[in-house]
């Protein structure tokens, strides 16, 4: 089983989706070998969202090849840009579903965890391959 590892980012509790915590980041391997850095949010839908369809909103705030020297200093991929405009419901299912649709990966499942440090390392915290 390959599990898709995620940092928790933000306040545990501060969402009522399934994923637990309102910020989530990591480093993934996907299945052809690449690394990529991806940091992912979500939030409740309220009277003040504008434009917001989902219970609980999702967004990519970061997506970007961490084994190219150049993206990485800029946190930039031009190829990986287009995933930071996204819209999803923000779940487990949909998480999975858009790493493994758009990043090329094969993830079964999701874990997510406080004790995880992705800016401790410059390795991937999970690999698809």
């Amino acid at each position: 089983m390959k599990t898709l590892r995620f940092e928790t980012a933000g306040m545990s509790g501060t969402n009522k989706a399934d994923v637990e915590n309102c910020r989530l980041r990591t480093r993934i391997e996907n299945n052809k070998g690449r690394l990529i850095y991806l940091e992912i949010g979500g939030m409740e839908r309220s009277k003040y969202s504008v434009n917001k369809v989902f219970d609980n909103h999702g967004r990519v705030d970061h997506c970007f090849y961490s084994d190219i020297a150049e993206d990485l200093k800029r946190n930039y991929s031009k190829e990986l840009a287009p995933i930071q405009h996204l819209d999803y419901e923000y779940n487990r299912a949909n998480i999975l579903k858009l790493v493994n649709e758009k990043l090329d990966c094969s993830f079964d499942n999701i874990e997510v965890s406080e004790d995880l440090r992705v800016h401790d390392t410059d390795k991937a915290l999970c690999s698809s391959k």
